[in-house]
């Protein structure tokens, strides 16, 4: 069995983050401001790079500047769009060096709740170590959950707010 090109062989280092926040704005007014990423997050670069703006296949090329988040390049393909309802993207690193192989994935959907709208989103993260023993994977794998931590800490706080200031 030979390993594909697609992963790299290695040790993974695994991140999933969940969640769900109530939002002040039914979805046809939330789900907008959900799509305006650079409002809610920061980001060094977010620029389209090809495929349908804003629809399923577009690609884009991200650099963030947020508490948690890295300081390397990504590209993002939109992998699903229901319009109103739910976006997927999937995240690699723009150019990684040989073996350094990442992915990610983030879904977030929007439905109606009885104080406006529940937003859910799922992060899936991974990066693969190919050097150190036990204690030093162990100790990535800890840096990555924290870095998830404080990024998402961070920027769901933003995005209620700026729901909560469209509605006001």
């Amino acid at each position: 069995m030979s390993a594909s090109s697609d992963f790299a062989v290695g040790r993974p280092v695994c991140v999933i983050r969940e969640g769900e926040l109530d939002l002040a704005a039914p979805p046809e007014v939330a789900w907008p401001l959900v799509l305006d990423i650079p409002a809610w997050q920061n980001y060094k670069k977010f620029e389209h790079v090809s495929g349908p703006v804003g629809g399923e296949g577009e690609l884009l090329a991200l650099l963030k500047d947020e508490p948690g988040s890295g300081k390397t390049p990504y590209v993002a393909r939109t992998a699903l769009l229901q319009p109103g309802k739910r976006i997927i993207w999937k995240f690699v690193r723009d150019a990684p060096e040989p073996g350094d192989a990442a992915l990610g994935i983030v879904d977030f959907s929007i439905a109606p709740a009885p104080e406006g709208s529940r937003f859910r989103y799922t992060a899936f993260y991974e990066c693969v170590t190919t050097d150190g023993d036990e204690h030093d994977w162990a100790r990535q794998r800890a840096t990555y959950h924290g870095n998830f931590s404080t990024l998402f800490d961070t920027i769901m706080p933003k995005l209620q707010q700026l729901v909560e200031d469209a509605t006001a």
